[in-house]
């Protein structure tokens, strides 16, 4: 068994105001797996992911079993809709690989759009150690998929993307044997410029009162 794909967010301490955050304190947040053909990047089946106190970067986080062929980790509700403030933003994720990854390149994240993906290839971290994991929201990092051609993503199509948003998924399944990764603190932050304008309107408030 093999690759997996993408993504997060939320608005709480210590991410700043605006951002997307799944920080699995409590619970799973929303997040569950699921089995995606890397060929046409549609999504099968519904598996629950587990989540544990001990299990993230310092408390509370998912383990991610190998439930089917590709397995990833999906958010579909939090994870969803028009983020095209998000643009020129970054999304990160902290991931502990074990017990260890192949050396092929593989979509490693991935967001969906309606009938169109954006998604980054590489091999996957290390393993035994966590690792941050952040790309922004523009032309470098993305590959786009149309249904029929992968090229290289303009901000256009990122863009594109960013308005419908449908699900964020993130590769869970890296290795061609078994193995159970763990995944915390999935954000989507706007660009700093957006929350510095967001910053001068908070205190433009607290002046006005």
């Amino acid at each position: 068994m093999r690759l997996g794909l993408l993504f997060a967010v939320a608005c709480c301490s210590p991410f700043a105001a605006g951002s997307i955050v799944s920080t699995f304190d409590t619970d799973a947040d929303g997040w569950y797996l699921t089995d995606v053909n890397p060929t046409t990047f549609l999504p099968s089946g519904v598996f629950a992911a587990t989540w544990g106190a001990g299990f993230g970067n310092g408390g509370g986080g998912l383990l991610t079993a190998d439930v089917s062929n590709w397995t990833w980790a999906a958010n579909t509700t939090k994870f969803s809709g028009d983020l095209s403030a998000y643009s020129g933003g970054e999304v990160s994720y902290d991931i502990f690989i074990d017990p260890g990854r192949d050396s092929t390149p593989y979509p490693l994240l991935a967001i969906a759009g309606v009938g169109q993906v954006i998604y980054t290839q590489g091999i996957a971290p290390d393993p035994g150690s966590w690792t941050t994991k952040s790309h922004t929201l523009a032309p470098g990092d993305w590959i786009y998929f149309n249904g029929s051609t992968n090229t290289p993503a303009t901000q256009g199509e990122i863009d594109s993307v960013l308005a419908n948003v449908v699900g964020v998924f993130i590769d869970v399944d890296v290795l061609s044997g078994l193995d159970a990764h763990r995944l915390d603190n999935v954000s989507v932050v706007p660009e700093p410029s957006l929350l510095a304008t967001l910053g001068i309107g908070v205190l433009a408030l607290r002046r006005r009162k």
